[in-house]
């Protein structure tokens, strides 16, 4: 989760600079969902204007979708890169956006990976609470909710001077919330605790380290920790629907979805996901996507669940489990590898990510604790395996 917030975002250089290096992807390349603010008529959000605004930015017209408040069920899942919403009044912006059921769908784009950029009143939305913002914004009449999108641990004064400092010493004064004061050549960049993870990976596919072609030896070396006994463990056929938790570039997947009739992966790096769309493009029944498991919104249950080398990355262990037994159908089976190593970190060389290890007795509570029944446990040299069946 990554959110770049300021006073002025593209009107001010020092934001517009901030914006710019904290994008995925070079700006021209970005698809971008631009919400305009409370102003924003029928016949505005469906003229030029907006389009020419953000071609102004730097973004392309093709890739550009203006909200329109009036029909906010189109944008629901779309596939952008950056969510942006820019000035205006920020009580009356996130009045509209929660008329529209749209304050959730904003949040779960966040959560699984588009970036948030927000200037002035779409910086305050972002944060824990928006009532203070009344010493300079108007209320309209009968609101009365101020809890804002919750997306970082904070609120914010945006267009700070020596004439708010009164507001910011009030506020600090309650210590109720962080507070974050932006000048209007400031800018604040939060990023969630996956970042390095997404990084490292990234930059994996970047070092062309794809182990879907690793060499015989290497591939037997993995079998270690997910080799044919543990795909066996799934008793596949064609009428089975599976679910790897952390597909990477499909090193599993390329085994297992031949075996079963719909397949779907999910993976938090996007240039990881990319990759494993071009090893499973000759597959059929192959579904991928690009977010975060806890946070994504899967909308069917499925016979068999499995993760192998992924819970490693995984702080909320118990948190991930209970999900698998709420998405998996009656019956259905969770099979899970975990490594034996119990350092904290993987370290490359070049760079060394936090890791959260896994151990045999903890998981066993963990998947008891989501009335999960263990029907197979075994060990490998390096593997605690584990097979668990719902009812």
């Amino acid at each position: 989760m990554k959110l770049i917030l300021s006073s002025c975002d593209f009107r001010n250089d020092n934001a517009r600079k901030t914006i710019i290096d904290n994008l995925s992807k070079p700006i021209s390349q970005c698809k971008l969902l631009y919400i305009p603010n409370e102003k924003a008529t029928f016949e505005t959000i469906h003229s030029d204007r907006y389009y020419l605004r953000m071609e102004e930015f730097g973004f392309l017209k093709n890739n550009v979708y203006v909200f329109d408040y009036y029909n906010s069920d189109e944008f629901l899942n779309l596939d952008i890169d950056v969510l942006y919403i820019s000035g205006g009044n920020t009580f009356a912006t996130l009045d509209r956006l929660r008329n529209c059921n749209f304050e959730s769908e904003i949040i779960r784009y966040i959560k699984n990976g588009v970036i948030y950029i927000g200037g002035s009143a779409g910086a305050h939305i972002a944060s824990q609470n928006i009532e203070h913002v009344s010493a300079f914004d108007p209320v309209p009449e009968g609101m009365t909710e101020f809890s804002g999108l919750g997306l970082f641990d904070g609120i914010l004064i945006c267009h700070y001077t020596e004439e708010r400092k009164d507001l910011y010493d009030r506020l600090k004064a309650d210590g109720k919330y962080k507070i974050y004061a932006l000048t209007n050549d400031d800018s604040l960049v939060v990023c969630s605790g996956n970042d390095d993870m997404v990084e490292h990976y990234d930059l994996l596919i970047d070092e062309d380290n794809d182990p879907v072609h690793d060499p015989e030896p290497l591939q037997d070396y993995m079998n270690n920790w997910d080799g044919p006994v543990f795909i066996e463990q799934m008793q596949l056929n064609s009428s089975k629907s599976v679910l790897e938790i952390g597909v990477g570039t499909g090193r599993l997947a390329v085994r297992v979805a031949p075996l079963c009739g719909q397949f779907c992966g999910i993976d938090i790096s996007p240039k990881t996901i990319e990759r494993a769309k071009e090893n499973l493009a000759e597959y059929r029944n192959v579904d991928l996507i690009c977010a975060d498991f806890l946070s994504y919104k899967f909308d069917r249950k499925f016979d068999v669940i499995y993760s192998s080398l992924t819970f490693m990355h995984i702080e909320d262990k118990q948190r991930v489990i209970n999900k698998v037994a709420t998405l998996l159908k009656y019956g259905g089976k969770f099979v899970l590898s975990i490594d034996k190593n119990q350092s904290e970190y993987i370290d490359t060389g070049t760079r060394r990510i936090k890791i959260y290890p896994d151990t045999k007795n903890k998981t066993v509570e963990y998947i008891k604790s989501a009335r999960l029944n263990i029907i197979n446990q075994y060990d490998t040299e390096f593997a605690h395996i584990f097979v668990a069946r719902k009812g």
